[in-house]
């Protein structure tokens, strides 16, 4: 009993494996899962010879359900071409279920959803991006931008301000206003600096803001003054 229960729960460790992966490839540096998933695949050799086994036919059947591998690097080209796409399709369903909540595609770099670092995967899209525009080897297809594409994924984050303009009026989108945190990230554009400019502007010193920029800002209410409502930027 005690070993069924055991069984029950390192095959739901390894369903959520899966679920955030796409594959069942548990490193052995897994502290969770990569031991339990190593000894069964020599158990299962054991089985196939005929000898003492902690294998069943059921618990063959229950990994084969799951796509286990049973021989590490049998068929390893096709098998990591498949086992990249499937990832890859986990963590576009991810992005998707992150923007159904924030309303963007925008995740702050250190976001993780479980074990996966959607944060890291995002920009590592963006990076792949650029490449597939130099006609450099890319790991991103036509197909995968026009599926990001569709859900309205921003590839130059933080290139140039009418970038981060576009990103502020999403955030007011979501939170109906633009009293942004001075803290508040958007992948890695910080969008509470904004306040930092327009002091520097109203001195007179080396700011990114300029009359439209102001204006610009403006239109969307921004709050110059946190706390203090609609405080239109003016230049003193």
């Amino acid at each position: 009993m005690v070993d069924a229960e055991k069984w029950n729960e390192r095959i739901a460790l390894l369903q959520q494996y899966k679920s955030e992966n796409g594959n069942c490839e548990v490193p052995r540096s897994d502290e969770k899962l990569g031991a339990w998933v190593a000894k069964h695949r020599h158990h299962y050799k054991l089985f196939q010879k005929g000898q003492p086994s902690q294998m069943t036919e059921e618990r063959i059947q229950e990994l084969n359900d799951l796509g286990f591998i049973w021989e590490v690097g049998a068929g390893r080209g096709e098998a990591k071409a498949k086992t990249d796409a499937s990832k890859w399709d986990n963590q576009f369903r991810l992005l998707q279920q992150y923007k159904s909540v924030h309303e963007d595609c925008n995740v702050p770099r250190s976001h993780k959803v479980g074990r996966v670092n959607l944060g890291e995967w995002v920009a590592t899209q963006r990076s792949q991006y650029q490449l597939f525009q130099k006609g450099q080897p890319s790991k991103i297809t036509q197909e995968r931008i026009q599926r990001l594409n569709s859900l309205g994924f921003i590839w130059e984050v933080g290139a140039g301000w009418d970038n981060q303009f576009r990103l502020l009026q999403q955030y007011k989108s979501v939170h109906e206003d633009c009293n942004v945190p001075r803290s508040h990230k958007v992948g890695d554009v910080n969008l509470g600096t904004w306040r930092h400019q327009y002091k520097l502007f109203q001195k007179g010193q080396h700011s990114q803001l300029t009359d439209e920029r102001i204006q610009r800002l403006n239109s969307l209410d921004f709050a110059w003054v946190v706390g203090q409502g609609k405080n239109r930027g003016k230049r003193k």
